[in-house]
C-alpha cells in the first residue's frame, strides 16, 4: 500500500459505499501519513531503536512521536452496517 491510500473491509456493496463516503470525507493529516511510513518502517525490523526507527522511517523524532499518538486514537465516526433481515439458522439433523 502506497501512502495517501486508505484501505477499506466491508460486508457488502452497501457498506462498501458507505464507507467509501466516510473515508472519502475526511482530510489527511499529516500524523495518519506518517504512521504507515512508522508502520511500514518497524514491520522491517521492530528491534530498531527510536533513532533507526526514525530514520528508516523518514521522520523527526517529533514527527514519530506524532504518528505514534495518532496510530493510537479512533479518527472517524463509525458508519453503520446497512440493515438486512438475519439468516435464519437451521440445525443439521
Amino acid at each position: 500500500m502506497r501512502d495517501g491510500q486508505r484501505p477499506i473491509h466491508a460486508c457488502g456493496p452497501k457498506h462498501t459505499k458507505a464507507l467509501r463516503r466516510d473515508r472519502d470525507r475526511r482530510a489527511y493529516a499529516d500524523e495518519e501519513l506518517w504512521s504507515g511510513r512508522l508502520a511500514r518502517a518497524a514491520a522491517a525490523d521492530g528491534r530498531m531503536s527510536m533513532e533507526q526507527l526514525s530514520q528508516a522511517a523518514g521522520l523527526t523524532s517529533d514527527q514519530l512521536a506524532r504518528a505514534a499518538v495518532w496510530a493510537g486514537q479512533e479518527h472517524h465516526a463509525p458508519v453503520p452496517r446497512p440493515t438486512t433481515a438475519p439468516t435464519p439458522v437451521r440445525a443439521d439433523r
